[in-house]
């Protein structure tokens, strides 16, 4: 049996299954007109299942769980689940609200840099070693990401079609115990 083969037959009907249900939420008349923003929302999602993903390896890499082999990569895993259902997420997302796809793509750009920039300094304030500051990047930025597209997709208005609704300063998390 050939290790190289990154497409596992559970894969196929999983990407398969997420794409006939992408494909059936669409009516016909208006399927030109989104082509454009799904084709925009599932690059778009493959890029951050990516980012997604790398931060996860990269954070696994840091508590000393590594990877030894392809069939570390090739099983079904939550570290593999965002380069199959991010991309099929935005496409669906960009088929049918494309002004909640641009709140999305807006907080987790802007999620990623800053992200990214936090994870830097942190990665070099609590790691003395060399790879602290890259690792504490890419970690920082897949969370950034995370955090900014939950944030920018749930304040987009996507009636309105102008961007978000709330202004990001609005938004209250309760952490607990503090009142």
């Amino acid at each position: 049996m050939n290790r190289w083969v990154l497409w596992s037959p559970l894969r196929q009907s999983l990407v398969s299954a997420f794409a006939l249900v992408a494909a059936m939420s669409l009516e016909a008349p208006r399927l030109e007109a989104q082509a454009l923003p799904a084709l925009a929302g599932g690059l778009g999602g493959a890029l951050a299942g990516g980012v997604t993903t790398l931060g996860i390896f990269v954070t696994r890499s840091r508590a000393g769980q590594f990877i030894f082999d392809l069939g570390d990569v090739r099983e079904l895993r939550l570290e593999t689940l965002p380069p199959l259902v991010f991309p099929v997420a935005g496409a669906v997302l960009g088929a049918t609200a494309p002004d909640r796809l641009r709140g999305v793509s807006i907080g987790a750009g802007l999620g990623l840099l800053a992200g990214g920039a936090v994870g830097v300094a942190l990665g070099a304030v609590i790691s003395e070693t060399p790879e602290g500051r890259w690792a504490g990047g890419i970690i920082g930025s897949a969370a950034g990401l995370l955090v900014g597209a939950v944030v920018g997709g749930l304040t987009a208005d996507s009636r309105a079609g102008n961007g978000p609704s709330l202004p990001l300063s609005s938004i209250r998390i309760p952490v607990g115990g503090v009142r």
